[in-house]
């Protein structure tokens, strides 16, 4: 099972909603793609969420290949 939090497992902020749009408000990306006289705008793309979930399976892949090369540790 894989949990992605936006704000991570605990602490001030684990309420709070974790939508990618808002991980790219947060992270600086939408400041990136601004005009000087609006406020910013999206990129396109949901990249938030994309790469969220990109790097979830990679590192849930990795786990289960050093579980299947290392043994579980037990």
């Amino acid at each position: 099972m894989i949990r992605v939090s936006r704000y991570g497992q605990d602490g001030p902020s684990i309420d709070k909603p974790g939508f990618g749009s808002i991980g790219e408000a947060i992270g600086g990306l939408r400041y990136l793609k601004r005009y000087p006289d609006q406020p910013p705008v999206r990129i396109g793309i949901s990249i938030g969420n994309s790469l969220s979930s990109l790097y979830a399976v990679i590192g849930t892949l990795k786990a289960v290949s050093h579980r299947n090369v290392h043994g579980t540790g037990n």
